[in-house]
Parts: structure tokens; sequence; C-alpha cells
């Protein structure tokens, strides 16, 4: 072998020898960043996982709070429809009221609403022309009693059961219907304290 060849064998092992320490050197480069992006990758499945089991949580949480209100609402809802039922069934029971009773029930609320001057009670036709003999006297004395005098009239307002009292010109509407709409909130009120406590 010449010195040439010898030389080029020489330079060829050192560079064999340096490859390989490059060589190694890359592996073990590339072995530690395996090893650090696996612990990374651990680290962010573990945080994600962390994450959705605190989101599913959350969301269950969510739905069993939605449930909860609709629950309420339909129970609320329940409610109100009982309590409708109830107020409409005692109007209709109160507005069923005949011959002599009703027109007791009249004169009861004529001493109610009477007030202590002048006015008319606005019967309809029909209950005018059924009214006993002795009503407007009846109503007559109910207004004394408040300070105030009476006349029964008939007019041909559509009035339903009940009646209007007119001071002046100025009317109140004492029909049932009109009672009982005035008097919704607090009928609402009773009727739920009796129903449901």
């Amino acid at each position: 072998m010449t010195g040439l060849e010898k030389m080029v064998e020489r330079i060829m092992g050192e560079a064999r020898v340096a490859a390989d320490k490059k060589l190694e050197d890359a592996r073990s480069q590339a072995a530690e960043i395996f090893e650090t992006t696996e612990k990374e990758t651990k680290k962010i499945c573990a945080s994600i996982q962390e994450k959705s089991k605190a989101e599913l949580a959350a969301s269950k949480e969510r739905n069993q709070s939605a449930m909860d209100l609709m629950r309420r609402t339909e129970i609320l809802k329940a409610k109100q429809k009982l309590i409708r039922e109830t107020i409409d069934k005692a109007r209709e029971t109160f507005s069923s009221v005949e011959g002599e009773a009703y027109y007791k029930v009249l004169e009861d609320m004529a001493g109610k609403f009477a007030r202590p001057e002048k006015g008319q009670m606005l019967l309809s036709s029909e209950d005018y022309e059924k009214a006993p003999a002795d009503f407007s006297q009846k109503i007559e004395a109910a207004a004394k009693k408040a300070g105030g005098s009476l006349t029964v009239e008939k007019t041909q307002m559509s009035i339903g059961k009940g009646f209007i009292l007119s001071y002046g010109g100025i009317e109140e509407n004492c029909s049932f219907k009109a009672l009982f709409a005035d008097k919704k909130d607090e009928l609402q009120d009773q009727v739920s304290r009796i129903l449901f406590s």
C-alpha cells in the first residue's frame, strides 16, 4: 500500500469514526427528544383528560339544573292551571245562584259597595224583571246603612250576573265577572294557600 493509499485509508477511518460519533450523538439526541416529547405528550393527554372530566361534570350539572328547572316549571304550570280551574269553578258556582238566594247576594253586595251619596243600581233587563217585589226597598235600606241612597233601574247594557252602581255618571262595575277579575291576584293567593299548604 502506498503512502497515498495509507493516507486516504486513515482519513476514511477518521471520517467513519467521526460519522459514527455524530450518528451516535444524533441517536442520543433523538432518544432525548423522543423521551421529552413522550413526557410532554403524557402531560398534555392527562391535562386534556382532566379538562374533559371537568367539562363532563359541568355538563352533567348543567343538564341536571335544566331538568330541575323544567320539572319546577311543569309543576308551576300544573299548579297555576289547578288554581285557574278552581277559581273558574267558584265563579261558575257563584254565578249559578238563582231566585231569592241570588237577590239576597245582590242585596248584601249593595250594602258592601254602596257609597254615602245618592245613586242608582243598574240591573240587566232579565234581573230587573225577575226581582222580588220588595227588592228595591231592601236595596234602599242597605244603601241607607252606608249613609246613601240607591234606586233600582233597568239597563240595556250586558252585565251578566250582578249589577252596576252609578253615582253622578261614575259607574262601578259590580258584576260577578268584574268582581272576580278585580280580586284575581288575591283569589289566586288564597286558593294556592288552601290547595298547596
